[in-house]
């Protein structure tokens, strides 16, 4: 099979915005080196290499399908955006090495094991583990100068917390939008937070939202190569999580849509589903739609 590679927008809204990944069919994924090489190369925020599972195609899956992600510095065990663009990617391929893409439900391989993906009415959804939400040991003020804001910016009744699943994040509230995209981010000191607390990175949301969206937020990363990123899966597994922790669901099936990438001039659009019982997040899907990017 030829190296073949193809860019996506993921998460978009109304085909506008999302985080763009781009998508590689015909590398041998164990060729990490390689893939890394690669992904520096392209200088996507998110490398997707796409090929077939060895565990899933003795399993007899309808599309043993592995995924591998890149950013231009590391590898990541997930990748909610990069997930969405190779699964549609596949799907406007009609599917990889003589395997088509399953209608509906099907399983994927990644680093964290063996997870369940959907596709719907054009939308990808991939189940996370369920993500847990915890306290931090963190000052105010640290995180209001981590952000560029006051204390008295920060929303007074919410707490910042660590949440989410594989690569985890910080957790905070500002009381309104405009405060939001006001944010003027001290990467340092961003990095030094989240070193501290063993997070990855750190999500700011506040609500009302945008977009006709429950929830707005940005995210700020450790990585040096992509320092905010305009949709990402992973925040909103962590934000699904926080937001279960402090009261704002009743048990049973509850969902939300999460707008992100405004103050970027890249409205996008995630969507979280999940099960809520006495404030614990299980059976997590985030999903979204992704548009190509042409040459």
């Amino acid at each position: 099979m030829s190296l073949e590679i193809f860019t996506y927008n993921a998460f978009t809204s109304n085909t506008k915005g999302g985080n763009q990944a781009a998508v590689v069919f015909g590398l041998d994924l164990e060729s990490e080196q390689k893939m890394q090489e690669l992904a520096s190369s392209i200088g996507a925020p998110a490398t997707v290499f796409v090929g077939i599972s060895q565990t899933l195609f003795k399993a007899e899956s309808p599309l043993p399908l592995r995924l591998r992600f890149f950013t231009p510095e590391l590898e990541e065990n997930i990748c909610g955006h990069g997930t969405i663009a190779a699964l549609l990617a596949i799907q406007t391929r009609d599917g990889i090495n003589g395997w088509s893409m399953p209608n509906t439900a099907f399983e994927i391989e990644t680093n964290l094991g063996i997870q369940r993906a959907e596709l719907q009415n054009n939308t990808a959804w991939l189940e996370y583990p369920d993500p847990t939400a915890w306290q931090v040991d963190l000052e105010c003020s640290d995180i209001a100068d981590a952000l560029g804001l006051e204390e008295s910016d920060l929303h007074e009744d919410l707490p910042t917390m660590g949440a989410g699943v594989g690569r985890s994040k910080l957790v905070c509230a500002v009381p309104s939008t405009v405060l939001l995209d006001a944010i003027e981010p001290n990467n340092e000191l961003i990095r030094a937070l989240c070193l501290e607390t063993s997070t990855t990175g750190i999500v700011i949301f506040t609500f009302p939202a945008r977009g006709g969206c429950f929830t707005d937020t940005r995210h700020f990363s450790v990585q040096h190569s992509v320092l905010e990123d305009s949709a990402t899966g992973n925040a909103h597994a962590a934000l699904a999580a926080y937001l279960a922790a402090n009261n704002f669901f009743d048990n049973g099936k509850r969902s939300f849509s999460g707008a992100q990438g405004y103050a970027m001039q890249q409205p996008s659009r995630i969507e979280v589903r999940f099960d809520v019982q006495n404030n614990l997040v299980s059976s997590l899907w985030i999903g979204g739609k992704a548009s190509e990017v042409k040459p």
